[in-house]
């Protein structure tokens, strides 16, 4: 589930100045079905720490403490304290249609002389660390770039 998130966030502008600060606005949880997924995540872990195992090791909880206790505690807490470790992709994706911020040649629509070479250009969140695919997203705008030609695509894709 979390790794293909429903909820969307945003980078809204806020400035006209490009050296001004960037606001991201995350939208953690503003869909169901993440909430009550981290919610459940919440419950089993306190569950596991709760167990026979756990007794010599465990000692009273310390975060968020034994006062978070229903559902709407538990997402309070989660709303209250969640962050990322993935890294936020698609903030101005690529493609070949009218609606993608960045054209297949990586230039940002509308704007001469500028080009996006990173993970915002993908689309959407790869199923596992992105460093991969932002490596070959550079490569594949380094080689356009340099006028060398595409590789050929490989059969069966």
């Amino acid at each position: 589930r979390h790794l293909r998130r429903e909820s969307r966030g945003s980078v809204p502008p806020t400035t006209k100045d490009p050296t001004g600060k960037v606001r991201f606005v995350n939208n953690f949880l503003s869909t169901g079905p993440g909430g009550r997924a981290l919610r459940r995540a919440f419950k089993i872990m306190r569950g596991i720490v709760a167990t026979a195992a756990f007794e010599p090791l465990a000692g009273p909880e310390l975060f968020p403490g034994a006062t978070v206790q229903n559902d709407a505690e538990i997402d309070a807490f989660i709303r209250q304290s969640m962050d990322t470790v993935y890294h936020p992709v698609g903030t101005c994706r690529m493609g070949p249609d009218a609606e993608a911020v960045v054209g297949l040649d990586f230039r940002v629509r509308g704007v001469k002389g500028l080009r996006v070479v990173d993970a915002s250009v993908m689309p959407d969140l790869t199923g596992g660390n992105i460093n991969a695919v932002a490596m070959m997203v550079a490569e594949k705008a380094a080689d356009g770039i340099r006028g060398l030609e595409p590789l050929p695509r490989a059969e069966g894709v």
